[in-house]
């Protein structure tokens, strides 16, 4: 039996106390203790001397770099949830339910017996929570499990701990579900939703523990709200731990494409202890295309508390972010750590510890879940995470709730130009992202206890950054883009370093993003908010973005001009030469052929460019840089040039391959 599964936890909320002497054990960013012993724990614990504990100790791994300080600003807005008392648990999750372009909120409150919607109202406002009633809810995740443009929910039910379904609801596309008629019986959590074997209809994947391995099943979706068949992938796993002979137990599963074969694997934590999780690792299942999986651990780690998988450093690989908790010296004496693993071209991770904290016998700080997104709008994403501190007096104790921002001063993420963790009303367990009133800055939702009224709640914070560029974007059902820098005005001019700034609204979920320069594929990425620094060279170019979701692709385009750069073709050292830089002989460019030369010559200078035999362009400039769309096949490039007393030209051969982007 999966005990997981059997004694569900609701999620770990950022004021949980851990005591040494209580039982423990961790899975990921849905690792979850009980509100109610919670409760009763803060009234009867007793606090020691925090001196004697020499706790709350923080390590010095900020590397801080000396930059000015940045206020980040929010405008928040608490929405309760319909859950009744605090046991049981709820998940909160962005997701567009009514196909309308906006992201929406979808929760699920197990313990309870209900998951719900809240509509985005269009300026990042939302209704009032729309509610389904699913008896013995345990965990849920909304897909388009019927084709019909509308997200569906699949639902682990359990009215008992020793019976299990797999249930699939339809959505009405207004925040209500219906049961369908198709379901299985499994032991079903954790659960992940995708489409896994490559059909074009959804799946749902779980997974069970056993001693001799886990076993990842993938439930193959029919396309009309029911299961076809099953997948199996057995005796998946590593021993290594405390318990030889004893697979490690896989915890949340996450999809993606982590290695960029536009198949979806499974990214999974793992505990291979079963007293303290002292011992565990990280672990890519990589999808053949069929639903099979095979396993790889990428890292080892100690008790993993969360993890958060993102594309952080916005080079086109899923990253991995971890906090964890540790024993590494004497007896008794604890270290939490926040991690980053930055995802390598050749499959390896490499870890940057970037945040730790110290203790020892009782734990007066929790660090909780983490996300990264680009808050103050400088094409870095930032780390976001929850983080909680406790104190006493001589009647009470103190719990503060901070949302710790970690902004980068750099790509590899190992200098920060500001740290500041801003005090929260809410007790939040739970942090998400979108960009919910549409204006190109990314918005946080945190989830958690209300400690007014002890009861749950949501609370959207709005990014009111001014220094964040903005980006609005009218979000309709038609798919839109819009592309906000470089200027989307036809032959707009930039003088410094560029970037890509876009703001996608589509309506599906996207699923995956490209933006090409000259033809030419400079950024890969997952979200539908696109802030990425390229450095574009001196003269004309043409950029787009492409977006892609379940219905096909959506693209949009603009052409620009670079102005007061260096050349990006150096001349010859010898007079009298055409010295072409792009493209080189031999070559095979796609989209517009960007044609870029330089001429040395000591005087005056007129030149005529010459594709295939015909003028394209006559100049009396040293420096030639343009470009121009030619069907695909073989070219012949020729730049003629001449003074008072010479000629002198230069010719290449390329072939243009037709730029397959739309797929």
């Amino acid at each position: 039996m999966d005990q997981d599964a059997a004694h569900p936890r609701v999620p770990k909320l950022l004021f949980a106390i851990y005591l040494r002497g209580s039982s423990r054990r961790s899975e990921s960013s849905q690792h979850q203790s009980s509100v109610c012993n919670y409760l009763a724990a803060l009234r009867a614990v007793t606090f020691t001397r925090w001196a004697v504990m020499k706790s709350s100790l923080l390590l010095a791994l900020l590397l801080l770099s000396r930059f000015p300080l940045h206020a980040q600003s929010f405008s928040s807005t608490q929405y309760p949830l319909p859950i009744a008392g605090t046991s049981g648990g709820t998940t909160v999750e962005r997701a567009d339910l009514n196909s309308d372009g906006r992201p929406d909120l979808f929760f699920t409150a197990f313990g309870h017996g209900k998951v719900g919607v809240l509509l985005n109202q269009g300026n990042g406002t939302f209704a009032a929570p729309v509610s389904t009633f699913v008896p013995g809810v345990r965990a849920a995740k909304v897909a388009d499990f019927n084709n019909d443009h509308k997200l569906d929910m699949v639902a682990c039910v359990s009215q008992t701990s020793q019976n299990f379904e797999l249930q699939i609801w339809l959505g009405d596309g207004n925040g209500h579900f219906v049961k369908a008629g198709m379901q299985v019986s499994d032991q079903c959590t954790p659960l992940a939703a995708g489409d896994f074997n490559g059909d074009g209809n959804f799946d749902v994947v779980t997974r069970v523990w056993q001693t001799t391995g886990n076993v990842i099943t993938v439930h193959t979706g029919n396309g009309k709200g029911g299961f076809a068949s099953d997948i199996v992938s057995s005796n998946l796993g590593s021993t290594t731990g405390s318990n030889p002979g004893q697979v490690c137990r896989f915890g949340s599963l996450t999809p993606g494409d982590f290695n960029r074969d536009r198949k979806v694997d499974l990214f999974t934590p793992e505990d291979c202890s079963a007293i303290f999780g002292f011992t565990g690792g990280l672990a890519i299942l990589t999808n053949d295309g069929s639903g099979h999986f095979s396993y790889k651990r990428v890292a080892n780690e100690s008790a993993i508390f969360n993890t958060a998988v993102r594309d952080v450093n916005q080079d086109g690989w899923l990253d991995i972010l971890v906090n964890n908790e540790s024993e590494p010296g004497e007896p008794r004496q604890f270290l939490d750590q926040v991690r980053l693993y930055l995802r390598q071209s050749d499959g390896s991770y490499l870890p940057t510890t970037f945040y730790a904290r110290a203790y020892s016998e009782q734990k007066p700080f929790n660090l909780s879940a983490m996300d990264a997104i680009d808050l103050d709008g400088d094409g870095l994403k930032d780390i976001v995470m929850l983080e909680s501190d406790f104190s006493e007096t001589e009647t009470n104790i103190i719990v503060a709730h901070t949302l710790h921002i970690f902004y980068p001063s750099n790509n590899n993420y190992t200098a920060f130009k500001n740290t500041p963790r801003i005090p929260i009303d809410l007790a939040a367990s739970l942090v998400e992202w979108a960009d919910f009133d549409r204006d190109g800055r990314a918005d946080l939702v945190l989830t958690g206890l209300d400690k007014a009224t002890s009861s749950f709640a949501t609370e959207v914070a709005l990014n009111t950054d001014d220094n964040a560029p903005t980006c609005s974007v009218v979000s309709t059902p038609v798919p839109t883009i819009a592309l906000c820098k470089p200027p989307i005005k036809e032959e707009g001019t930039i003088t410094t370093p560029g970037s890509v700034l876009a703001n996608i609204s589509l309506e599906r979920p996207v699923t995956l993003v490209k933006v090409y320069v000259d033809g030419v594929n400079k950024f890969t990425g997952y979200e539908d908010l696109v802030n990425k620094p390229l450095d574009f060279s001196q003269g004309p170019h043409q950029i787009t973005v492409v977006a892609w979701n379940k219905s096909g692709a959506t693209g949009a385009s603009a052409n620009f001009i670079v102005n007061g750069r260096t050349p990006a073709c150096e001349p010859s050292i010898a007079d009298h030469a055409v010295k072409i830089c792009t493209p080189t002989d031999s070559s095979t460019p796609s989209g517009p052929v960007r044609i870029l030369a330089a001429i040395s010559d000591p005087g005056k200078i007129a030149a005529r460019v010459y594709v295939d035999g015909v003028s394209v362009l006559l100049t009396t400039n040293k420096q030639i840089d343009f470009s121009k769309s030619l069907a695909a096949g073989k070219h012949r490039l020729t730049i003629r040039a001449w003074d008072a007393s010479l000629n002198f030209s230069s010719t290449i051969n390329f072939e243009v391959k037709a730029m397959v982007i739309f797929q």
